[in-house]
């Protein structure tokens, strides 16, 4: 299976979090212009998204 490397988006320029997603799923995040928070990452979601989904590795946020 395909896989690609997906960087948090949290607003720390400091963060090097990434997760490696099936094709699939990234190409449905990209969809639905979801952010991805990396399970790790020290930095909070930003107050101005909303969690859409808890997954394996990473949680999904859309921005408000």
């Amino acid at each position: 299976m395909d896989t690609v490397s997906f960087l948090c988006e949290c607003n720390s320029f400091d963060c090097s979090e990434s997760i490696q997603l099936p094709v699939a799923a990234a190409l449905d995040i990209s969809q639905h212009g979801y952010v991805v928070i990396v399970d790790g990452c020290q930095t909070a979601p930003d107050a101005t998204v909303t969690l859409v989904e808890k997954r394996a590795g990473y949680s999904l946020y859309k921005e408000a």
